[in-house]
């Protein structure tokens, strides 16, 4: 399911006219430029991944998902570039935000890559920033790595922490999921009826304690990694890494990595936060 606002203004005459899209969810359209086209813009971030899924070591937490690549200041493309072209447009809750030319396989024009469980998603073509990094897991004794945060791109999500032992040692805690920080961010057209949007960034959710899940990120953003079963009597199950910053848009959360789960002796299993979608405006005036 995907969601456009799209926006017309006449400034007199014919001609020009400027369009304003959005575009997120599970989008696979296209919309043909005129050739008279004298301004192309595009914005956008990819998704983030989610945390990692058991079965792992079961004194081992897990790995925290990369967050999205992304460019929120936007790209202005040469209007020769798409003149006369259809221009094929992708974004998907798990996958990368592009235009293309050609079809859906073309040439891109423009594609930030999704976040994976090794690393943050990075650009593919066209300028941008890299998604921040997975949360590494905790090995046991050892809590879990914080996410990597991003500027203009979605933030990765922290790991899980590892056993303690069934001596008296805790579980180690959950990494925090980074933070994503907007520099510069694209500027609607102002021209209505759809509202102007303002885009922000979120800190990640926070790292549990030992034998606790982690937290969701802001505005319902990527989440934490899920609650490790009980090792008692002292508790030594590791708390799970916290979901990854997203960029936020009309009051959602997009490109953030999902939390890795706490180490959950014995058996190792355990459920990864998931990650956050990616969005794309497109703005053009022709």
């Amino acid at each position: 399911m995907f969601t456009i606002f799209q926006i017309l203004a006449g400034y007199g005459g014919a001609a020009p006219e400027s369009f304003e899209y959005f575009y997120n969810g599970s989008t696979s359209t296209s919309i043909s430029v005129p050739s008279s086209v004298s301004f192309f813009k595009v914005a956008g971030v990819a998704a983030g991944s989610p945390g990692q899924n058991g079965p792992v070591g079961p004194t081992n937490g897990s790995s925290g998902g990369g967050g999205g690549a992304g460019n929120l200041a936007g790209y202005e493309v040469p209007p020769a570039t798409v003149a006369g072209q259809t221009i094929y447009i992708g974004c998907s809750p798990n996958g990368p935000s592009y235009i293309k030319t050609g079809s859906h396989s073309g040439t891109s024009i423009w594609e930030a890559g999704a976040g994976s469980q090794s690393s943050g998603g990075s650009m593919i073509a066209g300028p941008g920033n890299a998604g921040g990094g997975r949360g590494n897991p905790g090995p046991r004794h050892q809590p879990g790595g914080s996410g990597g945060s991003a500027t203009n791109a979605g933030s990765g999500g922290g790991g899980g922490g590892g056993h303690g032992d069934g001596s008296g040692e805790a579980g180690k805690p959950g990494g925090s999921g980074g933070t994503t920080t907007i520099s510069g961010a694209i500027t609607p057209l102002g021209v209505g009826p759809a509202p102007a949007w303002t885009i922000t960034g979120t800190p990640g959710g926070g790292g549990g304690s030992n034998q606790q899940g982690g937290g969701q990120a802001p505005n319902n953003g990527a989440g934490g990694g899920s609650q490790p079963g009980g090792w008692y009597p002292v508790g030594a199950n590791g708390g799970s890494g916290g979901g990854g910053g997203g960029v936020v848009i009309y009051g959602s959360s997009y490109g953030g990595g999902g939390g890795g789960f706490g180490a959950n002796h014995s058996s190792g299993s355990g459920t990864g936060g998931s990650g956050r979608g990616g969005f794309l405006i497109i703005q053009l005036t022709y």
